[in-house]
Formats: structure tokens, C-alpha cells, sequence
């Protein structure tokens, strides 16, 4: 990809652009509303990114979801290293 400045482009995805939590993560979980089994996903802007039907679902794509993204900083982080 060229650029007309020196800029340095990333290649993958950053959780940094994504907005992180203090803790690190892209996304967790709230209750929908009392009585409900539903849980919102949310980014740490507040955003609803999806309603899961249950928490063991919300926690499996928020946790499969925060993995990745830590993933993806870690492979940048090393190629960042190698250049």
C-alpha cells in the first residue's frame, strides 16, 4: 500500500483504535433488563454491539472476541519488532 507520506499504516486491526477498556478488553456484557436472560454486548464507548440470548453465550463471543483482538496486537507488536 503506498502512501503519499511517511507515515507508518497498521496492518492489522488495533484494540487501540478499538477503544479499549482500563482492563484491556474490546467487549463485555451487560444484563438486557431485569428478569431477562439476554445480555448486551458493548464496546467501551457504549455502543451495543449485540444481544446475546444468555450470558454463557455473551460471555463465549466477548471472550472469543477479546482473545482475538489481543492476538492480533501481540502478531503486530512482533512484526513491529522485526522491521
Amino acid at each position: 500500500m503506498s502512501t503519499s507520506t511517511d507515515e507508518e499504516v497498521p496492518l492489522v486491526p488495533s484494540t487501540l483504535t478499538l477503544f479499549p477498556f482500563d482492563d484491556g478488553t474490546v467487549l463485555k456484557y451487560l444484563p438486557r433488563c431485569e428478569g431477562s436472560t439476554q445480555q448486551v454486548i458493548v464496546n467501551s464507548r457504549g455502543d451495543q454491539i449485540a444481544i446475546a440470548r444468555d450470558e454463557s453465550c455473551a460471555a463465549m463471543i466477548t471472550d472469543g472476541v477479546n482473545v482475538l483482538f489481543a492476538a492480533l496486537d501481540e502478531k503486530q507488536a512482533l512484526e513491529n519488532s522485526v522491521i
